[in-house]
């Protein structure tokens, strides 16, 4: 993890889930504990959606999908993202999904 700090606002870069990430929070005070969260939350959205994990949500239903319709029990992390996908998808069409 890189970070820089300014008397107002702090930054840091770290990797994950592929790209470099860049939190900025408002103050030094906070940079950790803002830092943490959004790793925490990365990698439970890898966990969920990650079409590169054979253990994730995704794969998981993906593999029973293959043989007949199917049904799963997902994380409120993947529960949450198909949601909002379905909606964005609906609200633009189908030229975002």
């Amino acid at each position: 993890m890189t970070a820089t700090t300014t008397k107002t606002a702090a930054a840091a870069t770290f990797a994950a889930i592929g790209p470099t990430n860049t939190i900025l929070a408002t103050g030094s005070d906070v940079l950790d504990e803002a830092v943490a969260l959004a790793g925490q939350h990365l990698r439970e959205l890898d966990r969920a959606v990650s079409r590169f994990r054979p253990d994730s949500d995704l794969t998981r239903l993906a593999v029973r999908a293959r043989r007949a319709p199917a049904e799963a029990f997902v994380s409120p992390t993947f529960a949450a993202y198909l949601g909002a996908a379905l909606r964005v998808a609906g609200l633009t069409g189908g030229l975002v999904d």
